[in-house]
């Protein structure tokens, strides 16, 4: 599942039905608009949801003054990418990670903001000075049950894969997860692997 993350000028956003359904919203093909077309529910997973349509519009208004879209609106059916998180045995586990993930990331202060690209030589650095912290760094408190959870869905979600396709999985997952929390920002998302490898070789 797509997870809430922010657009770069000019790109433009897609809706899928079951991402609003589970609080998530995803990049794709298809233009912001402010309403629904013609003012037509969503027809989400699970009935209709009262006021979806003003909140996603609501959004759409938010990213445009943000220079980050053109703040059209368009919503399309969600479509499973089945093979790309391990199959059809795997995808409803992977929906779970997809929607703890977006639970706990909504709960994070990360405003989407437009920023210019770094240089090679500034990402470097960035890293050296936040390897420090991110070794140091424990979840906070009013966290630990979203963090739990996520940690579960993942435990269940593992043993769902082959030793072959669990490694593209996980470089999916870390994909989608920074652009829930980061937006369609790649240098940022290379610096988080960056941070994420390190930890995971002093484990």
């Amino acid at each position: 599942m797509p997870g809430a993350g922010a657009a770069r000028r000019g790109d433009q956003l897609r809706v899928d039905e079951r991402a609003v359904a589970l609080g998530g919203v995803q990049q794709g093909d298809a233009e912001l608009e402010g309403t629904v077309d013609g003012g037509q529910g969503f027809g989400l997973v699970g009935g209709a949801v009262e006021g979806i349509q003003q909140d996603i519009a609501d959004l759409a208004a938010q990213l445009a003054e943000q220079h980050l879209t053109n703040g059209h609106l368009a919503a399309t059916p969600y479509q499973r990418e089945t093979q790309r998180y391990g199959g059809p045995g795997a995808i409803g586990a992977a929906e779970a990670v997809f929607a703890a993930d977006s639970a706990l990331v909504r709960t994070l202060d990360t405003p989407a903001a437009a920023r210019p690209r770094p240089t090679p030589a500034a990402l470097r650095r960035r890293r050296e000075t936040l390897r420090p912290q991110c070794r140091a760094a424990a979840v906070p408190a009013d966290l630990t049950d979203l963090w739990s959870t996520l940690l579960d869905t993942l435990t269940a979600y593992r043993p769902l894969l082959t030793d072959d396709v669990a490694p593209l999985c996980a470089s999916d997952l870390i994909h989608m997860h920074c652009n829930r929390l980061l937006g369609t920002d790649r240098d940022h998302e290379h610096l988080a692997r960056s941070l994420a490898t390190d930890l995971l070789r002093r484990a």
